[in-house]
């Protein structure tokens, strides 16, 4: 009964990354454990301690071609939970761009 109480609460502290694919190329987004491929305009959901590192790579799978990111810790949008807005560009594979949108 005790863990059903303290694991909401300690992912409540955890900021929400809403990364937008903003470009017309997918991306392959590796965080952790974690892999997903992320379709033009399609916005992906992630929990996360700043610190962390995310990885981008144009295209479904991964390549020689990428951008690893280490998350800040940003001032956050209100809601439940907290979100900091993120836009990924990846139709040029050389130069993935990655951005945080709003407040710093």
């Amino acid at each position: 009964m005790l863990c059903l109480i303290v694991v909401p609460r300690f992912n409540a502290l955890k900021p929400q990354l809403d990364i937008k694919n903003i470009g017309a190329t997918a991306i392959m987004v590796r965080s952790g454990s974690k892999t997903f491929v992320m379709q033009p305009g399609q916005t992906w959901h992630l929990r996360y301690w700043p610190g962390a590192t995310i990885t981008f790579h144009p295209g479904d799978k991964e390549s020689a071609y990428n951008r690893s990111v280490v998350l800040e810790k940003r001032d956050v949008q209100p809601g439940n939970p907290p979100r900091v807005p993120v836009e990924v560009n990846a139709d040029s594979p050389t130069n993935i761009l990655f951005e945080y949108v709003g407040a710093r």
